[in-house]
């Protein structure tokens, strides 16, 4: 399994996890990706022959509850593999109930040829859009780990319009935390997020866009 065994390699040199571990999320990933569905049922029938579809299941279901992460650690992965240096990011919410429940997701993304790629994300224990010390949070987690320096503009759409100085101007700068000494363009989209996606694509394309002539 050459796949198997290059993923492996590489989740080993950047994750601090046991071999068990590693070898369980790298037989996830693909299967996930053969699969094309984050359904574990689904995944559990396209691991590796040799059990039954229930006790893949029952695998990685125990990864989800025992495994323990190192987020910045994943981020810091992906940054490698795509070979990022300054980068735009995107903020996102998406919000829906599962039962009672409310599953709502604020997302911090870097664009890479036109597609955004998730880096952090935090769970809001509420309905509904998110704060602006919410938003200030999840961009200092990449401050962090990555630096100011790193950070070139910050795309999001219209829910992120209306407080702290944020307006309803097509450029605006974001309050952002830890004294950064240049100002980050906040581009707000003021639309769907397939113009924003859209808008990603473009970015791609064109590296360095002057804002106020767009």
């Amino acid at each position: 399994m050459p796949n198997f065994n290059r993923l492996s390699e590489t989740l080993t040199q950047n994750l601090s996890m046991n071999k068990a571990r590693i070898n369980c999320l790298s037989l996830m990933i693909i299967a996930l990706i053969t699969a094309q569905s984050s359904n574990l049922k689904k995944t559990a029938r396209h691991l590796p022959k040799g059990g039954k579809t229930d006790s893949h299941y029952r695998r990685l279901q125990r990864f989800f509850a025992e495994a323990r992460i190192d987020y910045d650690q994943l981020a810091l992965m992906i940054y490698r593999l795509f070979g990022l240096g300054e980068v735009t990011l995107t903020i996102d919410r998406t919000n829906w109930k599962w039962g009672k429940s409310n599953l709502n997701i604020f997302m911090l993304g870097v664009v890479y040829k036109g597609i955004a790629i998730p880096l952090y994300w935090q769970m809001l224990d509420k309905r509904g859009n998110t704060n602006h010390l919410e938003r200030c949070e999840l961009i200092e987690r990449f401050i962090k780990q990555f630096g100011k320096d790193n950070l070139e503009m910050i795309v999001a759409d219209r829910e992120f319009v209306g407080e702290n100085g944020l307006t309803g101007s097509p450029i605006i700068t974001y309050p952002l935390p830890y004294g950064l000494r240049r100002t980050v363009k906040l581009r707000i989209i003021m639309a769907s997020w397939y113009r924003l996606k859209s808008y990603c694509a473009m970015l791609a394309i064109k590296k360095h866009i002057d804002m106020g002539e767009y």
